[in-house]
């Protein structure tokens, strides 16, 4: 039992010298060391609640939570992958496109991961706020995947463009809103001119009625 400790003490130190490695540039990340390094830094975190196992992290337990962020903002930035996005609680993820949740978690998929069933997790409260940015932007497109070219690799922002990122982020909230709402309205409209034209007997206000469906269905897509 002992030697399992120092192992995995020995572990845990690699880890935390690979993360300020990263940090500091001095080493580029490697998918195999920073998954290593999370699933390491994982179940340190989980033995912090075990009195039955001594080897858990000497500092504190919110210090190794967030060099398991750094880790894992470092993971989804730098390699491309798959994600899902679970709301609070909630047992099945939301489809891309949709609205972005208060609160909840992000699983990532690496590409190039051993296994696919191999997940990453990490609450949407503890990713840095560049990187839940580009997610949420990537997400209101549609898309399930991301790649390194969609996240900035700016060096850090000045307090005047910290305010301009949070006033582009408070603009980017009210258009999804905005958006959300006139795709509502967009396909009760659709729904009331199939009716009109299902029940329509004159073939030219027909025609214009379907043709005014189409250019909704072009812009928002067919209602389900």
């Amino acid at each position: 039992m002992a030697t399992r400790e120092r192992r995995s003490q020995m572990a845990l130190d690699d880890a935390y010298l690979y993360c300020s490695k990263l940090e500091s540039g001095e080493e580029p990340p490697s998918l195999y060391k920073v998954c290593a390094a999370i699933r390491t830094l994982e179940a340190a975190l989980e033995s912090c609640a075990e009195p039955a196992r001594h080897w858990a992290p000497v500092i504190t337990l919110e210090a190794w939570a967030e060099v398991k962020d750094i880790l894992y903002n470092c993971l989804v930035t730098s390699f491309p992958g798959y994600y899902l996005v679970y709301p609070e609680a909630a047992p099945a993820p939301l489809e891309p496109g949709s609205e972005w949740p208060g609160s909840g978690r992000l699983e990532f998929y690496p590409q190039r991961g051993r296994r696919r069933e191999d997940s990453y997790v990490s609450r949407l409260d503890r990713l840095q706020e560049s990187t839940l940015t580009s997610l949420r932007w990537c997400f209101a497109e549609g898309r399930k995947t991301v790649e390194p070219s969609d996240f900035s690799r700016q060096p850090p922002a000045s307090v005047e463009e910290e305010e301009a990122i949070g006033l582009i982020q408070r603009l980017y909230d009210v258009c999804l809103d905005e958006a959300t709402r006139g795709k509502k309205r967009a396909h009760q409209k659709w729904w009331q001119l199939y009716w009109e034209a299902d029940s329509c007997r004159d073939k030219s206000q027909k025609h214009e009625l379907r043709r005014q469906m189409s250019r909704l269905q072009t812009v928002w897509g067919r209602p389900s």
